[in-house]
């Protein structure tokens, strides 16, 4: 790692060694390879475009073939801790070493299987989609990001238990060999995020967080990027530029959160990050392009170093794709979104007009492990393309939005969840409100005709707004701004939607504040 850390260094003097270099030779002893102390090097700190950045890309890890016998004891022992920890109230597991890990992870690595011998609407929803975006030319990648249990396992404190390499539930293989059958792309970044553990000084996983690290996710995205340029076989675009630049960040770690809200707790940890915001070349912070060929779809793997709301903004898994491709990239992600709630924002784009997948070559539908278990996958129909859909033009940044204050009734409201139980500090709920009208006769003619969808906070920095105790039938007088305007800002976050065939087709607002 010598001479690439001398490089690195001479960077960061100004001194820069790859100007004008196409090749790089490398030569390092054989007996060197038996060393355990090979480290991941950033060379792109020097904020240059991705045609001159030296990507580090460690080859994935080789996954030894799991010994059943070890497995079955480990998921038993972890069984039987996850009880224990079900039984405390708290949705926490405390490792070793200060290492904690969220519930619904341990349950993914410790239960049973989590597909049946014939309904599964985890592989059905996705087979459904993948035909939908056939029919339009479209291909369909599926990365399942891996569990903090299966990458830490040893982190556990499971005493003398031994280990598998990386644990996944026994329906996993299933899964992957499932989705590839019918034609669809599974990267599983599992071994190149072991190679990362093994090779970088920087861990996978925040210790006290259920997410990766902004290191990991920048390595699971080079690779990424590397097989699309090798395998999808994506048309020549006019060339763009993109640039990183280092920015520190410094939050709340979301399992450390759920600790601290319970009574009595005051336990909590902040951790500080370096993240690289993605820049274009005017100097502006990345945004999402419509007129991309590539869609990115996910959850809070995608988005936590995206909306700033959390771990900074400019610096998620789309723009570290769209970096290392040096390619436009547009994203639809949000917090817990990996089951139904990306599909449904495409749905309802394209129900109210907006056809995103337009001009799309390639959709990249990122969902987090943990929620393979869950059974509630829907089949989401998207409409049809018009005839002469054009791809969708670049749009500068949203103008200020204009106000309007309405007084209505509530006709419907989402539910929100007790802070304790959310790894999430903020929701946004829904409300469908009926027989609107103007606070001021001023702006009669901007209330809309008939109903309307409303997103506003129902939780806030850990707590419940005043909003999420509305009821059914109550008056309640908001400030709106359309939805679209601000859509890029709040997006991203947990949300909480309302059902219904005609949900996704009502105008939508944003209510400021914390009503």
């Amino acid at each position: 790692s010598t001479s690439r850390r001398q490089m690195r260094d001479d960077l960061l003097r100004g001194r820069d060694r790859l100007a004008g270099k196409r090749v790089v030779v490398w030569q390092f002893a054989m007996r060197d390879l038996a060393q355990g102390d090979w480290q991941l090097i950033d060379l792109s700190t020097s904020g240059r475009s991705g045609s001159d950045v030296v990507v580090s890309v460690p080859p994935p890890l080789v996954l030894r073939p799991a010994n059943p016998v070890v497995t079955a004891r480990f998921r038993g022992a972890l069984a039987k801790k996850a009880a224990v920890v079900e039984r405390s109230g708290t949705p926490v597991l405390h490792g070793t070493g200060g290492w904690m890990f969220y519930l619904p992870d341990i349950h993914y690595v410790s239960s049973g299987g989590f597909l049946r011998r014939r309904s599964n609407p985890q592989i059905d929803a996705l087979v459904n989609f993948k035909r939908q975006l056939e029919r339009r030319g479209i291909k369909l990648l599926v990365m399942p990001a891996p569990a903090k249990t299966t990458i830490y396992p040893e982190k556990l404190g499971l005493g003398g238990v031994e280990v598998p390499q990386a644990p996944q539930n026994p329906s996993f293989a299933r899964y992957r060999e499932a989705l590839t059958a019918q034609g669809i792309t599974v990267f599983d970044p599992t071994a190149t995020l072991l190679a990362h553990k093994r090779l970088s000084s920087i861990p996978v996983f925040l210790p006290t967080d259920s997410h990766w690290t902004w290191d990991a996710m920048n390595a699971t995205a080079a690779q990424m990027a590397q097989q699309i340029q090798t395998r999808e076989n994506l048309p020549p675009r006019s060339p763009v530029t993109y640039t990183r630049g280092p920015a520190q960040v410094r939050n709340i770690t979301d399992i450390s959160l759920m600790l601290r809200r319970r009574p009595g707790n005051s336990q909590f940890v902040r951790v500080s990050q370096t993240i690289q915001q993605v820049k274009t070349s005017d100097g502006k912070l990345w945004r999402p392009s419509p007129a991309a060929d590539i869609l990115v779809m996910g959850d809070s793997f995608v988005n936590m170093y995206s909306h700033g709301g959390y771990w900074g903004k400019g610096a998620g898994f789309a723009e570290q794709l769209s970096f290392h491709l040096q390619r436009p990239v547009d994203l639809i992600a949000m917090d817990r979104g990996g089951v139904n709630k990306t599909r449904k924002a495409l749905q309802r784009d394209m129900l109210q007009g907006r056809d995103r997948l337009a001009g799309k070559k390639l959709v990249i539908y990122e969902v987090a492990s943990r929620y393979l278990m869950e059974r509630n996958w829907n089949i989401i129909p998207l409409p049809a393309p018009k005839p002469g859909a054009k791809v969708p033009v670049e749009s500068s940044q949203a103008a200020t939005p204009q106000n309007i204050w309405v007084r209505g009734t509530i006709r419907a409201h989402s539910a929100v969840p007790q802070p304790d139980t959310s790894p999430y500090q903020d929701m946004v709920m829904t409300l469908r409100l009926s027989n609107l009208r103007a606070v001021s006769p001023v702006q009669s003619r901007a209330v809309p005709r008939g109903d309307i969808v409303v997103y506003l906070w129902g939780m806030r920095n850990g707590a419940l707004t005043p909003a999420a105790a509305w009821k059914t039938g109550q008056t309640v007088t908001l400030r709106l701004v359309p939805w679209r305007s601000v859509e890029e800002e709040y997006g991203g976050y947990d949300r909480s939607d309302l059902e219904g065939r005609d949900i996704a087709r009502l105008p939508m607002y944003w209510a400021p504040g914390e009503p």
